[in-house]
């Protein structure tokens, strides 16, 4: 994913194709769940923090930290 940290937009780069996307807050809180239909998430509308977002992708969860300025 990036940039990281962001502002607006994550990009998310990914050998299979993404099925849904989910964004927690550092206090576990799912803030965001997207089914992925691009290669970007808008992430304007959260605080600033860092965040845990859940990839799911053909059978697999992949976790990535991210930071939202």
């Amino acid at each position: 994913i990036y940039p990281n940290p962001t502002k607006n937009i994550i990009q998310i780069e990914n050998k299979s194709e993404i099925e849904k996307i989910k964004i927690f807050n550092y206090l576990g809180k799912e803030v965001l769940t997207q089914t992925r239909n691009n290669n970007e998430i808008n992430v304007e509308n959260l605080s600033k923090g860092i965040y845990l977002i859940e990839i799911y992708s053909e059978n697999q969860k992949v976790y990535k930290k991210f930071i939202k300025e």
